[in-house]
């Protein structure tokens, strides 16, 4: 059985593991693969992708990041997986810089993150939608706005 997590943070934003620690616990650990999402940033995928690269590991690295937005559903705000933002350093910086800029002014919306996703090639989903403290009713409304966003899932 091949055994993954997709929603790992390194030390690029509040995680414990720096890019290199956190590959090595997981092939440790026998993972198959993984997901760095920092929040907001992109910054330890490089450092991780290079690593398991130069020293052929047995593990694979999706890349990712953890979006904060704004949403009238939660006081504290919707956090938003983007998976497979496979883009060359440049790009990513862009990206990066674009997401940094609107959470310093607290405005990128949910519904503009899910479509700059998208709009990238990545696959938008919702981060642990148990946190949010909604109703079973008000989790299946959220759910069904984002969906009409283009979410493709949740965590």
């Amino acid at each position: 059985m091949k055994i993954i997590d997709l929603h790992i943070h390194t030390t690029a934003s509040d995680g414990t593991f720096t890019p290199k620690e956190l590959v090595d616990y997981a092939v440790k650990k026998k993972l198959s693969a993984i997901a760095i999402t920092d929040h907001d940033t992109m910054d330890g995928i490089q450092e991780a992708a290079g690593y398991i690269r130069d020293n052929k590991l047995p593990l694979e690295l999706v890349s990712g990041m953890e979006i904060s937005t704004s949403s009238s559903y939660s006081y504290f705000g919707i956090h938003i997986l983007a998976y497979f933002i496979d883009k060359n350093e440049n790009e990513i910086n862009t990206i990066i810089n674009s997401v940094h800029t609107n959470i310093e002014a607290n405005s990128i919306h949910t519904k503009d993150a899910i479509t700059l996703i998208t709009k990238l090639g990545g696959i938008p989903v919702l981060a642990h939608p148990k946190d949010y403290c909604l109703s079973l009713e008000e989790m299946d409304k959220l759910i069904g706005v984002l969906a009409s966003y283009g979410l493709k899932g949740s965590s």
